[in-house]
């Protein structure tokens, strides 16, 4: 940096000479006529900015230029890299997806076959019970049944023996009574009533 520094002075000084001269006017009044010494000057002063140009301004502004080439090459091949490691996380991503859908749809299956199967056991339940009601009302009904005919047997018999004791006119006792009974029930159910 004060390299940098001392250079600039002294070409400001040495580019401020010739100026000077040239402001003044040349030797002959024409301020577009240069002497061979002003000549000189000036083809030593471009050399000299040229040299300092080239030695130490060129090669930063080459360097940077190059770091920024560098720069950029790395960006290109990091965004490179990047772009791959996204196509490779959205393939994972995608197949993660699919392997999510189909977790979701054996899980919806199995749901829906454990639903099929409690809708048959809740079915054979109420047929089982249908069919268990079925038969305790025919055993009610059947058991009814016998209780009204073994009834219509008693009156049927009582009335029997009451026709039968008005026919004979005579009081029938409550033993006599209880074996007309018997036998008629034993002749009724003999005969499938």
């Amino acid at each position: 940096m004060k390299n940098l520094k001392t250079i600039a002075w002294t070409l400001g000084l040495a580019l401020l000479t010739p100026m000077t001269a040239l402001a003044e006017g040349s030797v002959n009044g024409d301020p577009m006529s240069l002497s061979q010494m002003e000549m000189i000057w000036a083809t030593v002063l471009f050399i000299l900015f040229a040299g300092i140009l080239g030695f130490v301004v060129w090669p930063k502004i080459l360097g940077a230029l190059q770091a920024r080439e560098q720069k950029l090459e790395g960006d290109l091949v990091g965004a490179e890299q990047a772009r791959k490691d996204a196509e490779a996380a959205l393939t994972e991503y995608k197949a993660k997806i699919a392997e999510a859908q189909k977790e979701a749809q054996r899980v919806v299956e199995e749901a829906r076959k454990a639903a099929e199967q409690a809708a048959a056991k809740t079915l054979a339940d109420a047929q089982a019970k249908i069919a268990s009601e079925n038969q305790r009302a025919l055993a009610e009904i059947e058991a009814a049944k016998k209780q009204a005919l073994s009834d219509v047997y008693a009156q049927t018999a009582e009335l029997s023996t009451a026709i039968a004791g008005r026919i004979l006119k005579r009081e029938i006792s409550a033993a006599d009574q209880m074996k007309l009974v018997s036998d008629s029930l034993a002749e009724l159910t003999k005969a499938g009533v």
